[in-house]
């Protein structure tokens, strides 16, 4: 297995300031494209480069956050139970889905007895974002990096309605009416949305939120 980028936590954090920074430059350089130049067209292109911030952003920090747990040397019975899921997940879709009872049980010993083995995840994990990141995409990737979800759902409209909304309708082509403000707002929301998530991350390598 390849060296692990993010073991120390000033790497990851590192390799999480540059996700954001060169993020900002670009959103800052939308809106000022915008400032210029303030057709309909200019901000509805804008809208797809907002989301795919959105989605890219997030993605890559939550990505960052189980590589810097693999690098820990932590036994997957020492790491809070949503770990066990990623590591798992290909077996706990295979018990759902085979009828098979001893292959089952094979499967089943195979989980138990991994718990005891260290947690390690390749170095070119990715969380996956569905390409469609609404709220119930990111509900399920907050749970799966351990976050408490009840603290997001005033942002669910914000995601479903103001953004993902518009960036589909954009995408297949309907006609969108938005105007400067609009998008000014909307980058700005979706911006202090990011920096939750991000302060969630940082915070948990910090404090090894990670360990049970």
């Amino acid at each position: 297995m390849a060296k692990n980028k993010y073991r120390l936590p000033e790497d990851a954090f590192d390799a999480i300031s540059e996700q954001k920074s060169w993020r900002i430059r670009e959103l800052n350089r939308i809106k000022l494209s915008i400032k210029n130049d303030n057709s309909r067209a200019e901000i509805r292109y804008n809208i797809a480069m907002l989301y795919a911030h959105w989605e890219g952003f997030l993605r890559e920090i939550t990505s960052i956050y189980v590589q810097h747990v693999s690098g820990q040397n932590k036994k997957i019975c020492e790491l809070t139970d949503n770990f066990a899921v990623i590591k798992h997940k290909i077996e706990f879709d295979e018990l759902s889905q085979s009828k098979d009872v001893a292959k089952n049980l094979i499967i089943y010993k195979s989980i138990k007895e991994s718990d005891h083995k260290l947690f390690k995840v390749s170095s070119d994990f990715k969380i996956n974002a569905d390409s469609n990141l609404n709220s119930k995409v990111l509900r399920k990737i907050l749970t799966t990096i351990g976050s408490d979800i009840s603290g997001y759902s005033e942002y669910f409209n914000l995601i479903d309605k103001e953004l993902l909304h518009r960036r589909n309708c954009i995408a297949h082509g309907d006609y969108l009416e938005i105007n400067k403000r609009d998008f000014e707002k909307l980058s700005d929301n979706i911006l202090m949305l990011m920096t939750k998530i991000q302060n969630f991350v940082e915070n948990g390598i910090v404090e090894k939120s990670y360990l049970k």
